[in-house]
């Protein structure tokens, strides 16, 4: 994927783009909530629209866009996200730390998301306490829309979505030492135990 396809996402563009293909049925066997939520919906729906009454084809109609931004979106988050370094901090329940800076591009917002990484492998293994891993993130405004910063950030491990392993390598090669210290500095100001929630850091933290 060349600099010019990336587009922006929330009126920005990441700094270091995942760029990363999405193998849906990987995705899909890690996270099948959402996608069989919307699929069920959308069958139900055309059921109801060839048994009960032709209007419920509108639904249809409006359930079959809503499954088809779900796929698509995944695929701006992973393929034009923000790529972040993560860290396993707990194996049971294995909990993955990535640390961020919310800046729309003014000041300094450091932060650190700890969440639950549920069936997640690395290199074919179960994880263990602090193995590296590589994420991909979209970032989630406030009810301010001036404010400085962003709200929030979702960041999901690249292993959701691909086995390639020179795509995995390709994503952690982004990552600079300095990267790698500037989670652990972040994770010491995190208290413990680790338990999933975003934490915002003090700039001079």
């Amino acid at each position: 994927m060349d600099d010019d396809d990336l587009l922006p996402l929330n009126g920005t563009v990441a700094s270091n783009p995942g760029r990363l293909r999405v193998n849906y049925l990987r995705w899909f066997l890690h996270k099948p909530a959402w996608p069989l939520g919307w699929a069920v919906a959308l069958v139900a729906a055309v059921a109801a629209a060839v048994w009960f009454h032709w209007a419920l084809w509108i639904a249809a109609a409006v359930l079959l866009l809503c499954n088809v931004f779900y796929w698509f979106r995944l695929t701006m988050h992973f393929g034009r996200g923000d790529a972040n370094p993560g860290l396993v901090v707990s194996a049971t329940p294995p909990l993955v730390a990535v640390a961020t800076d919310l800046s729309k591009g003014f000041g300094v917002f450091p932060a650190v998301k700890v969440f639950a990484a549920g069936p997640l492998r690395v290199a074919g293994r179960r994880p263990e306490v602090g193995d590296r891993v590589g994420t991909v993130s979209l970032y989630a405004p406030g009810p301010d829309s001036s404010a400085p910063h962003w709200a929030d950030f979702d960041p999901h491990p690249a292993e959701y979505v691909t086995a390639d392993p020179a795509a995995i390598a390709g994503l952690m090669a982004t990552f600079t030492p300095a990267d790698w210290d500037n989670l652990a500095r972040l994770l010491e100001q995190v208290p413990r135990p680790y338990r999933p929630g975003l934490y915002l850091v003090p700039a001079d933290g």
